[in-house]
């Protein structure tokens, strides 16, 4: 037992993190960064190597969900940093939600070793959505299918070429991204089950809203999230202007 806890304790913050890099252009106006991580490295002593504070709420999580989290917040301070915001702590909200700096939007994702964050000053964005997911399987698909997608997606997304599981996988990713980006003006949760995919291809998902969120969000507005797919992922994101 010793000597495993003493090679557990040589692991470095390369071990963890090891690739930052800028992610593909998204926008002229937001900055986005990305990073893959190895959760199997994760130490809590990374948050302050980093100067990231870990919220208490992840006090008694399990090492996996720490090592995300690290990762995603490591990638926004790095997108802050080139805005010119410096050591800022990311705070999660009532909903989970990142709080982000006045005058600044944003939006962070992760899955089981990759982290992307992507945010913007600009005043004409409203809000910003992205979100990465591997790929499910035909078992897990038959769990989440019904409360992802209507009968009327399910036909439309048979149709295509891709495998059902990967498109699947996408619109899953499309209907985060859009709750994601219309958070910050929604305010409250809504179900995936309130956006229903109009159009689906290698580029882009189409989402309608079944039913009005706000005054201004209204029913039958229509959404367009670019997806990014991989050999064993799918990045979507949509910018709300």
């Amino acid at each position: 037992m010793r000597i495993h806890y003493q090679a557990d304790f040589m692991f470095q913050l390369t071990d963890y993190i090891h690739s930052t890099e800028p992610y593909q252009k998204i926008a002229n106006d937001t900055i986005a960064f990305t990073c893959q991580f190895n959760p199997a490295h994760y130490q809590d002593s990374f948050f302050q190597q980093l100067v990231i504070s870990q919220p208490l709420s992840l006090s008694n999580a399990v090492t996996k969900r720490k090592a995300e989290f690290l990762a995603g917040r490591y990638c926004a301070q790095l997108a802050l940093k080139k805005l010119g915001v410096i050591n800022h702590q990311i705070n999660i909200g009532e909903q989970r939600e990142p709080l982000w700096p006045e005058g600044i939007k944003g939006s962070i994702t992760h899955n089981e070793s990759c982290a992307i964050c992507v945010i913007t000053d600009s005043s004409t964005v409203r809000g910003i959505g992205v979100d990465i997911e591997s790929y499910v399987n035909d078992e897990q698909a038959e769990e989440m299918t019904d409360l992802i997608i209507n009968e009327e997606e399910k036909k439309l997304i048979k149709q295509s070429s891709i495998p059902f599981t990967e498109l699947l996988t996408c619109v899953f990713s499309a209907k985060e991204s859009l709750f994601k980006a219309l958070f910050p003006s929604v305010n409250r949760y809504f179900d995936f089950l309130n956006a229903q995919v109009v159009s689906i291809d290698s580029n882009t998902v189409t989402l309608i809203l079944l039913q009005s969120l706000t005054s201004e969000i209204k029913k039958g507005t229509q959404y367009q999230i670019t997806c990014h797919y991989r050999t064993d992922n799918v990045t979507t994101w949509l910018i709300v202007r």
